[in-house]
């Protein structure tokens, strides 16, 4: 299946006599919501049951990589990308080891999904290991549109095993992508432990990787505040919004003792704000500045 590159068509707008403009179609603002295509793929025709396609999962490999073998499930790890690049050989995966071999054969587990609205999805294919037990592969922004598979943009992202949360959130008219780790997750989370999000920019094919902050992280210390015996917790929580600027974080950081009595407590509205294809960020974190160490 060859990738078939996709060009902007301006849009020529008509007027009737009468000098009365079309209104907007729901699908033509959701359209105009969405990234620019990099590359697109022909899927096989299907008689759908409803009006939206839903992907295989064969599906997404053979859009993300023209060269997947869907007969025998597999993947070369020299694969070039619809977009043209050779992944694999980013610095990105050094020290990493593949999955299940090269080629590798492809398992329903090495695929996450998640929903981005607008019938966008993105797919995160974990194609290797590294030592530590995280995970990597490419992460890639598309869409089902008829009997097209419309790729968007790809990047490559290292995370745990565990099912991450990935959606598309808005910063204006630009859709970023997000993908949480819940790392403090349970009623008894470890400790020390983070939840984490990162968060990438679809650009000119590419995912940008913008910013990874934290939306909750946990760590026990000794002697950290004056005054203060036996072990203290130390607790950030975060709470995003997604705004036409950029990102607003509000941050809340609380230390306890060993019996449950705070001691010391701190608070600050954060923002990243987007800035051509970098988010800047204005404060950095409240945890650095009261956690003893920073980190």
């Amino acid at each position: 299946m060859r990738p078939v590159t996709l060009h902007l068509i301006a849009a020529v707008s008509l007027f009737a006599c009468t000098d009365a403009v079309r209104p907007p179609r729901i699908e033509d603002r959701a359209r105009a919501m969405a990234p620019i295509p990099a590359c697109a793929a022909a899927l096989v025709p299907k008689a759908r049951k409803g009006l939206v396609r839903t992907l295989e999962e064969d599906e997404y490999w053979r859009a993300v990589f023209p060269s997947f073998d869907s007969k025998q499930k597999a993947l070369s790890l020299r694969s070039a990308t619809c977009t043209g690049k050779a992944v694999f050989e980013e610095p990105f995966f050094s020290g990493a080891s593949p999955r299940r071999g090269d080629p590798m054969r492809v398992e329903s587990a090495d695929l996450a999904l998640g929903n981005g609205g607008d019938r966008l999805r993105i797919a995160w294919m974990r194609t290797h290991r590294f030592a530590d037990g995280t995970e990597a592969g490419p992460v890639a922004l598309v869409r089902a549109v008829d009997d097209t598979a419309e790729v968007y943009a790809i990047g490559l992202y290292r995370g745990a095993p565990k099912s991450p949360v990935i959606q598309v959130e808005r910063i204006g008219y630009n859709a970023v992508v997000t993908i949480t780790e819940e790392g403090c997750r349970g009623d008894h989370p470890p400790i020390p432990c983070t939840s984490a999000v990162t968060v990438f920019l679809p650009h000119r094919g590419t995912l940008l990787n913008l910013a990874t902050f934290a939306l909750e992280k946990r760590a026990h210390l000794t002697g950290g505040e004056p005054g203060v015996s036996g072990r203290i917790e130390y607790r950030l929580t975060a709470s995003p919004s997604y705004t036409s600027e950029g990102i607003k974080v509000f941050e809340q950081l609380k230390a306890r003792d060993e019996v449950g009595r705070e001691v010391r407590s701190a608070e600050q509205e954060r923002w990243l704000l987007l800035r051509g294809n970098a988010l800047e960020d204005r404060s950095g974190s409240v945890w650095a500045r009261v956690f003893p160490g920073g980190t």
